[in-house]
C-alpha cells in the first residue's frame, strides 16, 4: 500500500511517471504517462489516482469525460495534447477513477487501497 510519505518522498527523487507506474503496479502506465501526459500536469495526476486528491478545473472536466468543458479550460498545452488525454485514461488509467462525475465523486470517496 502507497501511504502519502511513501509516496511524497519518491515524488522527489523519481520521474512521476516512474512513480506512476510503481502505484499502480504497471511500468507499462509508467511509460503511458510519460508518452501521453504533459510533465506539468503529472503530479496532478498522480494524486487523484493515489489519493483521490481533486485535481483543478481542467483535469476535473476531463476525468468527468466533459470535454468541451476541459477544452474550454485546458491551456495551451492541454489543448494540443486532448487525444493523448483520451488515450491515456483509456489505456494506462485504472477504470474507476474517470468517467462521469458519479464516477470521480466515488473515487474520492474510496479508501486508499481500493483505488488500484
Amino acid at each position: 500500500m502507497c501511504t502519502k510519505e511513501t509516496l511524497l518522498a519518491a515524488r522527489r527523487n523519481l520521474p512521476l511517471y516512474t512513480v506512476y507506474g510503481e502505484l499502480v503496479g504497471c511500468q507499462d502506465w509508467g511509460a503511458g504517462m510519460r508518452q501521453h501526459v504533459p510533465p506539468h500536469m503529472q503530479d496532478s495526476f498522480l494524486l487523484w489516482v493515489a489519493f483521490g486528491t481533486r485535481p483543478g478545473g481542467f483535469l476535473t472536466a476531463v476525468l468527468c469525460n466533459d470535454l468541451f468543458g476541459a477544452y474550454r479550460r485546458a491551456d495551451y498545452v492541454n489543448r494540443a495534447c486532448m487525444l493523448d488525454w483520451i488515450q491515456f485514461l483509456h489505456n494506462y488509467a485504472p477504470a474507476g477513477c474517470y468517467g462521469s462525475p458519479g464516477t470521480v465523486d466515488e473515487w474520492v470517496g474510496l479508501v486508499n487501497d481500493e483505488r488500484y
